[in-house]
């Protein structure tokens, strides 16, 4: 799990995972001790104060990844039974964002925490990370919840491996160089996972798409980030650094 998102309507705590998982597109609100599903493009609301609060599960791309990778030393004969991989033990998960809109001190952001792996590769390297549709899945569903990448205000990033940042690009084409969506957005990106996208590690080097970080900072747009709050999104959107999956993740909470 690499995005928590808390979310308090009532001094009772919600949280939205933003997860890889293989389960229907669902978000499930705990209160008091009833149980509720939304489904896209439904949305769940809250509110603070007297500002509503929407929130969208977003789904992206899928991806095709190796069984013993992702369980690690879980023997395939338990996951199996869960999950049942092809015929290269290949496991498909869905890439999945939170769209959230009425943020920020007037509450009128819309904002996107995550974007998925998208459409970017080439070919070959479509093939190889397993990438399986040929559309910008996110785009498509930003469209069924009423919305396009021009409608949003904030991308946050809980770091830049493309896995999660990869959405943020226009589907590959030849000849051409990558291009960046959401010509209308801040892009907030914690500072170390920043400074590790510009020098990582050999162990994660091919995580990170190497012309992302030229075209975040030729947006003008980029706002990198070292506290628990932003100019951006005010005191609703909190912000906390794990040094989990990647130095610095970004864990935010609404």
């Amino acid at each position: 799990v690499h995005s928590e998102i808390v979310c308090d309507p009532t001094c009772a705590p919600v949280t939205i995972w933003c997860v890889l998982c293989r389960s229907p597109d669902k978000i499930k609100h705990n209160k008091n001790n009833g149980l509720f599903s939304a489904l896209l493009p439904q949305a769940v609301c809250m509110f603070q104060g007297e500002m509503m609060i929407k929130l969208w599960s977003i789904l992206g791309n899928s991806q095709k990844l190796d069984g013993g990778a992702m369980f690690g030393n879980a023997p395939r004969l338990m996951w199996s039974r869960w999950l049942a991989p092809d015929d290269q033990n290949r496991l498909q998960f869905a890439c999945r964002a939170l769209l959230a809109t009425g943020l920020g001190e007037r509450g009128d952001k819309r904002v996107l925490f995550e974007t998925g792996i998208g459409a970017f590769f080439e070919p070959r390297l479509k093939e190889r990370y397993g990438v399986v549709e040929e559309d910008h899945v996110l785009l498509a569903s930003l469209a069924k919840a009423g919305f396009t990448h021009e409608d949003i205000d904030a991308v946050v990033l809980s770091h830049l491996h493309f896995d999660h940042a990869g959405g943020l690009l226009a589907p590959w084409q030849a000849d051409a160089p990558p291009t960046l969506l959401f010509p209308n957005a801040r892009f907030i990106v914690g500072r170390e996972c920043w400074e590790r996208a510009q020098k990582p590690h050999p162990r994660d080097r091919a995580s990170f798409i190497p012309e992302l970080p030229t075209l975040l900072k030729a947006s003008g747009r980029l706002e990198i980030i070292d506290s628990d709050h932003t100019p951006t999104l005010g005191p609703q959107v909190r912000f906390e650094f794990s040094h989990g999956h990647t130095p610095g993740l970004l864990l935010s909470t609404i």
